[in-house]
């Protein structure tokens, strides 16, 4: 396993380690509780106040792509933020569940192997992940091919 990682030496601020891009955090209740949506709301309200620089995402009232619940999505672009963000969110996030992964470009990894969590884990649809991935890898392929004729 490579340990290394990539540091700032010219500007003093820290990046992210390749091949991280960004950091999403998804946000989990269940459609049923509206107990759950309505603690939902008080923390994406909260968050959007404390933490403006990230990127807010609506409420999904129903399952979205891979995740099973309803939710509200959370982007971290540097890594300030994310030293800021996620130990409030770990103080803060109350009875939902929390999913925090990297962007790096291997969306079943990233949901997966590289997946951090706050509270209960959620079970994800990861072959719909990993054939939405195998999908993109062919399209690039293809696109590849074309531009080489």
């Amino acid at each position: 396993m490579n340990m290394t990682t990539t540091a700032s030496t010219t500007t003093g601020t820290a990046q992210w380690p390749h091949p991280i891009t960004s950091y999403d955090v998804h946000i989990y209740w269940l459609p049923s509780s509206k107990a759950q949506r309505a603690e939902a709301m008080a923390l994406k309200d909260t968050a959007a106040a404390l933490f403006p620089q990230l990127w807010h995402g609506k409420m999904w009232d129903r399952p979205v792509g891979p995740h099973p619940y309803s939710m509200f999505e959370i982007d971290i672009h540097n890594c300030a933020d994310f030293a800021a963000f996620v130990p409030w969110l770990a103080l803060h996030h109350g009875s939902l569940s929390v999913l925090i992964h990297p962007q790096t470009g291997d969306d079943v990894a990233d949901h997966t192997k590289h997946a951090l969590w706050l509270g209960q884990p959620v079970p994800l649809d990861i072959g719909l992940l990993a054939e939405f991935q195998q999908k993109q890898q062919a399209a690039a392929t293809t696109e590849a091919g074309a531009a080489s004729s």
